[in-house]
């Protein structure tokens, strides 16, 4: 499995360097502010990377929202077990 993974982090590289080196034209990026002339392999990059950071505070704050959740709801059962045993143990009366 770890050779799997190697050859496929390889692959992905090579696909990256060989992307790269085809598309060396210069791009234009406008930012709204400013405007930056930088080749279109870089400003893909940028993307790319941009795009990665956002969806992984997403990830991370629906992460955080969920742990808590899971949180609250252990303390739940914990409360309700307890409840539980505590019914259990009560003597059972026999109302006839």
């Amino acid at each position: 499995m770890r050779i799997l993974m190697i050859i496929l982090l390889l692959v992905v590289f090579l696909c990256g360097a060989l992307f790269t080196s085809v598309n060396t034209d210069a791009v234009v990026v406008d930012f709204y502010l400013d405007s930056q002339e930088m080749p279109l392999a870089l400003a893909l990059l940028a993307a790319l990377t941009v795009g990665v950071l956002v969806g992984a505070l997403m990830g991370l704050i629906l992460s955080i929202k969920y742990r808590n959740q899971l949180r609250v709801a252990n303390r739940q059962i914990k409360r309700l077990d307890k409840e539980l045993e505590n019914l259990r143990a009560l003597p059972v009366r026999d109302t006839l």
